[in-house]
């Protein structure tokens, strides 16, 4: 099922229920319904949201849980309520009443919840939106346990920030960004090593990886630059493929672990 680009016709539209149907899509001319202030969307088959809707400013009621997005992180979509994050509403609604609160209370606290919801959707689409301006994405802080598919889509980055996050891993299509990228920042992440397919970002002149625990990375390649540091990556990949590790001038004071 689709919605027809002639919705965005419909510019005097206050509210618009799109809830329990079988919409894969969402198209972006909605953003031309200026005057729009409810707006939800749960319960469809949506992977995705247009980036045009970080500019609805006047939308103040809104809901998408219930969707299978594929492509918008669960850490930013879900109703947040007491450190839970809640991706249904009977989810919320069942946290609410562990918390025991009156009806009157647990409603107010849903509708925070769902505000927080839109606020945080709003802003990560609006990231997106900036760094298609600036070719630099900024997703720090967003308590991300995984890089979200578009940031390595965005092979036209030069700065990329996943700093403040929950990252244990990077996955390897993190490669695609290797022909622009010149800004790499994991900072503060759950990293315990970091991946082979660093070594294909070649232009990258400055990697931090401060605030983690990478124990197998010797102190001295760290602080050694981030060329230093590609080149300890293929080295340890090539010991993968080859049975022999070359470690030799890099001024190491202890093996790596």
């Amino acid at each position: 099922v689709e919605i027809p680009d002639q919705i965005g016709l419909l510019d005097q539209m206050r509210s618009l229920h799109l809830d329990n149907n079988h919409l894969r899509s969402i198209p972006s001319c909605i953003s031309n319904m200026t005057i729009l202030s409810r707006l939800t969307l749960h319960r469809n088959f949506l992977e995705d949201l247009p980036i045009s809707l970080c500019g609805m400013s006047t939308v103040e009621n809104f809901n998408c849980l219930e969707n299978p997005f594929t492509r918008i992180p669960p850490e930013v979509y879900a109703a947040r309520f007491k450190d839970v994050d809640c991706l249904t509403m009977n989810q919320l609604e069942e946290e609410m009443k562990k918390a025991k609160m009156t009806s009157a209370t647990q409603m107010r606290a849903k509708d925070d919840a769902l505000e927080a919801s839109r606020a945080s959707v709003w802003g990560y689409l609006g990231r997106l939106r900036t760094a298609h301006r600036t070719c630099s994405l900024d997703l720090s802080g967003l308590r991300l346990r995984r890089v979200p598919a578009v940031a390595t889509e965005m092979t036209f980055l030069t700065s990329l920030s996943l700093a403040n996050n929950k990252l244990a891993s990077v996955p390897p299509t993190i490669r695609r960004l290797g022909g622009a990228l010149v800004t790499l920042d994991l900072s503060y992440n759950r990293l315990s090593s970091l991946p082979m397919d660093l070594r294909f970002l070649t232009n990258v002149e400055d990697c931090r990886l401060a605030g983690m625990a990478m124990e197998f990375l010797p102190k001295e390649i760290r602080a050694a630059g981030v060329k230093n540091l590609l080149r300890f990556i293929n080295r340890m990949h090539e010991a993968v493929t080859t049975g022999c590790l070359k470690l030799d001038n890099m001024d190491l004071t202890e093996l790596p672990k």
